[in-house]
């Protein structure tokens, strides 16, 4: 029995240091939110030809002219207790969401995104930049070599783009995808500017979003939105909320490109 009750600790132990709880815990919270909800999703990664983990794939959908319209967040979970994470910003960059910073969506979005981007009406934080001061990098702090922040980047750009790869080359012609990367990190979250004083500006923050650029690539730029555990709840009910938003304001664009 004893022997028993030291394997149980030692596997808790063990559950707990790979950030299974923490997936788990970041899962369900989408679910209450009212998103369906997949763990442990395997993808092909085509540039290394072997095969790889999503942690949590969660989306709200509609059906519009019987076609399944998905908005799909691809979400990496990272615990990093003892390392914050700290995403560096430059408010005199211009960054913009135009056509060098890609959303990811298949071909069937295309007439759909084209109708959006020119009309006057509605923008949505899904899709447009608005008042969003990105942040150009992200580092775990004090790193002295492998970088998990790097990592979880990589993760979820890679799966975006996979996703989207194999959406547009299935036999499935009535469904239409968005997907947009998230992180989620167990630990403190932070943003670091340069002031015009020359001093260094860090600021306690539970969410941000981060323009990935890539030069010579087809998504030349991607964003990403990285959330701390902090308010998480608080966080996943306003993505909820984006996505019904989008649903409900552009449903002619969707009729009409769908």
């Amino acid at each position: 029995m004893q022997f028993q009750k030291r394997m149980e600790d030692k596997i808790k132990e063990w559950l707990l240091k790979g950030g299974f709880p923490f997936e788990m815990e970041v899962a369900n919270l989408f679910l209450d939110s009212g998103f369906t909800v997949a763990q442990s999703v395997y993808y092909k990664d085509l540039d290394e030809d072997k095969y790889r983990e999503t942690d949590i794939i969660a989306y709200r959908y509609k059906i519009i002219n019987g076609v399944f319209v998905n908005v799909t967040f691809v979400i990496e979970c990272k615990s990093s207790i003892e390392k914050p994470w700290i995403i560096l910003k430059n408010d005199r960059l211009s960054n913009s969401i135009d056509e060098g910073n890609r959303i990811y969506f298949s071909n069937k979005f295309k007439k759909t995104m084209a109708m959006i981007k020119t009309s006057n009406g509605f923008k949505s934080d899904l899709l447009f930049k608005n008042n969003t001061k990105y942040g150009y990098a992200v580092v775990s702090a004090f790193n002295q070599g492998f970088d998990k922040a790097f990592e979880a980047i990589q993760t979820t750009v890679k799966s975006c783009e996979h996703l989207v790869f194999s959406t547009d080359n299935s036999d499935r012609e009535k469904v239409c995808n968005l997907y947009f990367p998230i992180i989620i990190i167990k630990g403190k979250l932070l943003s670091a500017s340069l002031l015009e004083d020359g001093e260094l500006e860090l600021k306690n923050i539970d969410k941000e979003q981060l323009i990935l650029s890539r030069s010579y690539h087809e998504y030349n730029n991607s964003i990403i939105r990285i959330f701390s555990n902090e308010n998480l709840a608080q966080n996943i009910q306003y993505l909820k909320t984006t996505c019904d938003d989008f649903f409900e304001k552009y449903e002619q664009e969707l009729k009409i490109g769908i």
